[in-house]
């Protein structure tokens, strides 16, 4: 029985949110880690949040624009094979524009 929230999947969501908490603490070293650990146990509707996360920290704390745009590429991928629903379609913009940003800027970078 599901009841009480019980099965694989239902921890899932918690560790996400989890994830999103020490970001917006400011953990963001330890957020990182939490995303990772989420991405590597395989993809589901969530994958495509923790890789645009991964790719704001990255960009952002870590300064690694070819990782930031890496993920962003991913999320790309995840939500094209996953196209389901308005929060996708959300998604999907918010990865676009920022895939691009970092294209621009790693451009920029190395016009310098």
């Amino acid at each position: 029985s599901r009841a009480g929230g019980e099965g694989p999947g239902a921890r899932r969501p918690l560790e996400v949110l989890r994830a999103d908490t020490l970001r917006l603490a400011g953990e963001k070293d330890q957020a990182l880690v939490a995303y990772r650990a989420l991405l590597a146990e395989g993809e589901d509707e969530w994958s495509a949040h923790c890789l645009l996360q991964t790719a704001k920290l990255l960009e952002h704390h870590r300064r690694d624009l070819a990782g930031a745009l890496k993920s962003c590429r991913m999320a790309l991928a995840t939500i094209d094979r996953r196209h389901v629903g308005a929060e996708f379609a959300r998604l999907r913009g918010e990865a676009t524009r920022r895939a691009a940003r970092l294209e621009r800027r790693a451009l920029g970078r190395a016009d310098a």
